[in-house]
């Protein structure tokens, strides 16, 4: 497993640190100081901090689980496997989803070019989601990831 070490989370934490509220910063910077982290995303409150391209893990494992390792991520891209979706199409088909993290997760998703957002100059306006061809090259992490699923719950029924 690729893990930061101290000396790499305090600089972690001291990148996170400049994005939070005065208070917060104090209490993470105390918390961490001989912290370890793998290489992931770091949650603070409501909000998730994420490394910025120049910051991305060395770990090529934990790069594609920091693009695409959130549930709501790993779903919206196995709906767009399929065909091109609307955002109130994905809303209602992704039970249990807000708003704003729809928003917020197609947001970053386009922002690292899974997905490409087409907006239509109708009244009223019509914006469609599909994937871009970074976004159809993790098709066979999509599959093989749908494959270990239908194997473990066959293996859970026969036991």
């Amino acid at each position: 497993m690729c893990n930061y070490r101290a000396f790499e989370a305090n600089k972690f934490c001291k990148i996170i640190a400049a994005r939070t509220k005065p208070v917060e910063k104090q209490r993470m910077l105390q918390y961490n100081k001989s912290a370890t982290f793998k290489c992931d995303v770091i949650y603070l409150g409501e909000v998730f901090y994420m490394l910025t391209k120049d910051e991305m893990p060395a770990c090529p494992v934990a790069t594609t689980v920091q693009l695409i390792g959130s549930k709501w991520k790993l779903l919206i891209m196995r709906n767009l496997l399929a065909r091109p979706w609307r955002f109130n199409e994905l809303k209602k088909d992704l039970e249990g989803i807000s708003q704003k993290v729809l928003t917020d997760s197609l947001r970053s998703m386009e922002d690292d070019g899974i997905i490409t957002r087409t907006v239509y100059p109708e009244v009223p306006p019509r914006v469609e989601y599909a994937l871009s061809e970074l976004g159809e090259s993790m098709r066979p992490i999509i599959n093989s990831m749908e494959t270990w699923g239908i194997s473990y719950k066959e293996t859970i029924a026969n036991t």
